[in-house]
Formats: C-alpha cells, structure tokens, sequence
C-alpha cells in the first residue's frame, strides 16, 4: 500500500529515452552481415557481462571486433548512444513544479544500469537538460557495483538473471531512508517489468513506463502525485 509518495525514482533508458537502436544496429548489420535480431541478442549477452565494469573498452572493443565495425570504438559508442527521446525532458519541468510546491519535502532521483561508456553522456544530458541540482540521488551501476536484475537491448520480463549480493533496490531503500524518505513513499519508474517487480518486492512502489501520458495518468491515478 503506497503511502504518500514523495519521492519520485526514474530509470533512463527506456523512459527519457525510446532506447530505439536502429541506428546503431543498421551500421551493424552493414559491417558484419548479420542478421538484425542475431545482432540484438549478442549486444544483449554482451551488456550482461560488463554492466557493472568500471571501464568499458574491453566491451566496446569486442563489440567492433565481433561485428567488424569499421570505425573507432569512439565511433561506435557515439551510434550506442543515438536512442531517441520519449518527450519526458519537454515534461520535466512539471516534476520540478511538483518537487517545490506544496507542504514539506519531495524529492527526483535516477537510477539507471549503464555500462560504463555511456555515462558521461547521460550525466551530461540530465545536466544540460534539466539540472543535477534537482535530484537528490544519481545511481549509475558501474559507479556504485550494484543493478537492477536485466540490461540489454530489448525488454525482457522472462529475464531470471541472478543479482544476488548486488542488487540495488535495497542499496536505494537504505540511501532514500537517509534521506528521509520511506520505501512507501518512493515510486520507481521503469519501462522494464522485471525491474519494476524487482522494485516491488524491494518495497517500493513502482511504474512500468509506457509513455509519458500514461506515466503521467498513473501518478495520479494510482498514487495522487498531480504533476
């Protein structure tokens, strides 16, 4: 049972962005002849093994060799990083309405798997589009050695990865109780159902991301949060 949400923790991909991967595994397809869904469960398996490396050349480099890409590896991080964009930084601002308005505290936070390359672009486009300053916690799992229980490119609720001793949720749950806040009163948004299950059973509340009207919609429905 929600208590009175005050505290409002995204994922990244899938939710910022539409974690759409054309770009990246036409080129792909192109330098190496393989088929489009024989590509996207290897780049799968392979964000399965260095989710929680602190150092991502070794998989940028098996990524090229694998799939002879003709670039650099710089090349190829920059097409792993075109995903597209869900239209929730045009909807940001509403959050940060909904943070400074009102009786007593509330609070954003991201909690996002990343394999090592990509975070200094999504930090940076949370700094650039929206500002860290207004959110309490940025949990990447390179940096902190924990993850939610699936990565890969596409969404896998049937995923039964073993995350045991690095699960993050209860790492969250203890940082937001220092915070001030309750398990009750936090809400995870994830386009993952296995992540938001996960979440669940942590004690948070938690989202499966559709879209931003329906994200907006089940806020307020289900957990009175009117942004």
């Amino acid at each position: 049972m929600a208590g009175l949400i005050r505290q409002i923790i995204f994922d990244y991909d899938g939710v910022f962005t539409n974690d759409d991967y054309t770009t990246v595994l036409t080129a792909l397809n192109k330098s190496s002849g393989l088929e489009v869904g024989e590509i996207n469960n290897r780049c799968g398996e392979l964000e399965r093994l260095y989710v929680l490396s602190p150092d991502s050349k070794e998989f940028l480099g098996r990524m090229k060799k694998e799939f002879k890409f003709p670039g650099t590896t710089d090349d190829l991080a920059a097409l792993l990083n075109e995903r597209g964009d869900s239209g929730l930084f045009a909807a940001f601002p509403r959050f940060l309405s909904w943070k400074n308005d009102g009786d007593g505290r509330r609070g954003l936070s991201i909690l996002s798997n990343q394999i090592a390359y990509r975070v200094p672009y999504v930090r940076g486009e949370l700094d650039f589009r929206i500002g860290l300053e207004h959110f309490d916690r940025v949990w990447f799992s390179p940096e902190v050695g924990l993850q939610k229980p699936f990565v890969g490119f596409t969404q896998d609720t049937s995923s039964t990865m073993d995350i045991e001793g690095v699960n993050i949720f209860p790492f969250a749950i203890n940082q937001m109780l220092h915070l001030d806040y309750l398990y009750n009163e936090c809400v995870f948004i994830d386009d993952s159902a296995k992540n938001v299950e996960s979440a669940r059973r942590a004690g948070l509340n938690g989202i499966l991301f559709k879209g931003v009207e329906q994200m907006l919609t089940e806020l307020e429905e289900g957990y009175q949060v009117r942004v």
